[in-house]
């Protein structure tokens, strides 16, 4: 039996990954303007299409609703010159991180579970992802579990750590532009 060949990388886009509170947005921002390219947040898609924010949706209707309707947004996205920040959830299925490796150039923007700690610990928007535990816990035992699916899928990671928003952008455009 043959092997299956991996599909080509969409080299128009980029897709940035990671952890809440890892600066996807505010990183993807900075980077689209940089490469007047357009800019899309999985989050604030979902926001749009359901109507609610991400808090209400996932106490009305939990997790597993909102990762299927995650799951069949993302599906049905079709990216043009595009900076594209996903949920810190979306690769937990194993769909999404195909889709993912195909449709972009796929970006790690790694931080530790203690900065990401303290970049939301004051975000009360955010709903939490495992109940009974408090926000830094929950962020080492989440950290743990995506920590490999993020190193799998991405082509290309940087550390967050000690960096502002606009070095962080400007070290992806370069290495982006070197492709």
């Amino acid at each position: 039996m043959e092997a299956s060949k991996p599909l080509p990388i969409n080299r128009e886009n980029i897709i940035l990954i990671g952890l809440r509170g890892s600066g996807k947005t505010t990183v993807g921002k900075l980077l689209s303007e940089r490469l007047s390219y357009s800019f899309l947040d999985m989050d604030i898609e979902i926001q749009k299409q359901l109507g609610k924010d991400i808090a209400r949706i996932v106490s009305e209707h939990g997790w597993g609703f909102f990762r299927e309707k995650e799951h069949d947004i993302l599906h049905s996205l079709s990216l043009s010159r595009t900076v594209f920040s996903t949920g810190g959830g979306v690769i937990l299925d194993p769909r999404n991180r195909e889709w993912i490796q195909h449709n972009g150039w796929v970006v790690w923007l790694d931080v530790s579970p203690e900065t990401s700690w303290e970049r939301i610990r004051n975000d009360n928007s955010r709903p939490p992802l495992i109940t009974n535990q408090d926000s830094l816990q929950e962020i080492k035992i989440v950290h743990a579990e995506r920590e490999p699916l993020y190193r799998g899928i991405s082509h290309w990671k940087i550390s967050t750590r000690a960096k502002t928003p606009e070095e962080i952008a400007h070290a992806i455009y370069t290495a982006y532009r070197s492709l």
